[in-house]
């Protein structure tokens, strides 16, 4: 299992590591997650892209997929530039 490291400050996950995004083709770290009033801010480094916060609106939780905790998660939203992470 991958190992997540950063650090949790109000409204921002900064130094991050072991968290990817697939930008066109090529895997992209994520250093840095941050709210901006109503959207999440995922940085790259030089690259950043907002999306609305409601896209992250349900969570599950690792390991249980979307039946967590008995129940079923209502909606899933999903973004055509966001894909999960396929490397070592």
């Amino acid at each position: 299992m991958p190992t997540v490291k950063g650090y949790i400050s109000n409204g921002k996950l900064s130094s991050l590591e072991g968290v990817y995004t697939r930008l066109f083709l090529v895997w992209m770290e994520i250093v840095e997650i941050l709210r901006s009033e109503d959207d999440i801010v995922l940085s790259v480094g030089v690259m950043s892209s907002a999306f609305p916060i409601d896209f992250f609106e349900e969570s599950p939780q690792c390991g249980c997929g979307f039946q967590c905790g008995g129940g079923q998660v209502s909606k899933l939203r999903t973004n055509p530039f966001l894909y999960p992470y396929e490397g070592n």
